[in-house]
């Protein structure tokens, strides 16, 4: 994984800082980069800053959610759990011993769950999680490379970049499979 951020004074330079403080704290093999390191490793990145620097992680990458999601419902049957898919709930409730869940048409009493209810996730568990947990806006772009090679698995890493000139949000960009 690279992320690069500025290492000016504001903005997202505590994203990148944090990072490497928390890796060299733990022992988390990396790679500091400069603004020139990134050009030459990277030279498909177009609109790096002279105050741009990175932070490359080589154990780290991504996962992608729908075969971890498949997997952890095989494995939750496999344990014995009754999975009710394509059910909306509209409310889980505790009880003595457990929760009751509120179901289309379904009641059903467990003494544990899984929550997977994603965005709605605080709106579902109601009370402190309501709070906890936030909806963000996220944009998705597609761009269609014009050197497809460039951007394979391998040769082009997981990236997290903090761009100053859009206000330090982060544009998230995976290699491509194939």
């Amino acid at each position: 994984t690279l992320i690069i951020g500025s290492q000016a004074e504001a903005g997202s330079s505590s994203f990148l800082r944090d990072t490497v403080e928390i890796a060299e704290a733990n022992h988390i093999e990396h790679q500091a980069l400069s603004s020139a390191d990134l050009r030459k490793r990277y030279p498909q990145l177009v609109g790096l800053g002279d105050h741009d620097a990175g932070y490359f992680e080589p154990n780290a990458g991504f996962i992608r959610p729908e075969p971890l999601s498949n997997l952890q419902i095989a494995l939750a049957r496999h344990a014995g759990a009754e999975v009710l898919q394509n059910t909306a709930v509209r409310g889980i409730m505790p009880i003595p011993g457990g929760v009751e869940i509120d179901g289309d048409g379904v009641r059903v009493r467990a003494r544990r769950i899984a929550v997977a209810a994603g965005r709605w996730a605080g709106q579902l568990l109601g009370g402190r999680f309501r709070d906890l947990l936030s909806v963000s806006r996220q944009r998705t772009f597609t761009f269609t490379a014009l050197d497809t090679a460039a951007y394979q698995s391998g040769r082009f890493p997981t990236l997290m970049w903090f761009r100053r000139s859009v206000g330090d949000e982060c544009a998230t960009v995976f290699p491509l499979e194939g």
